[in-house]
């Protein structure tokens, strides 16, 4: 028989998935009652164990908005790609280029991780 049946590979204080009764649960939440949610409402439970209120909701959508903007060097990258390139691989690169500038910017500010 192929796949993981029956196999655990670990735990995790996110999600239980209950296949037996068809349930997936997040932090606590049947995915069902999730689904209306939006992307920040779910991501801030993933990250913080529960829903945000409405005011840490408007601060996580505001870093959202300071964040979300593309640098130019990397818009560049992707019109160079070529267009029939697979997303995934384009993603991949993406985020290659980007972790190659951010490890240049580290060593030149001398930054501690």
């Amino acid at each position: 028989m192929k796949g993981l049946e029956d196999v655990v590979i670990d735990t995790s204080s996110i999600s239980l998935i209950d296949g037996n009764a068809g349930r997936l649960i997040y932090r606590g939440y049947d995915i069902h009652d999730l689904v209306d949610l939006s992307f920040e409402e779910i991501a801030f439970l993933l990250w913080n164990g529960e829903l945000p209120t409405r005011s840490q909701l408007y601060d996580l959508k505001e870093q959202f908005k300071r964040e979300r903007p593309i640098r130019e060097n990397t818009v560049d990258l992707i019109r160079r790609l070529p267009a029939s390139a697979n997303a995934l691989d384009v993603l991949r690169t993406t985020i290659s280029t980007r972790a190659c500038e951010m490890s240049q910017w580290i060593i030149y500010y001398d930054i501690q991780l």
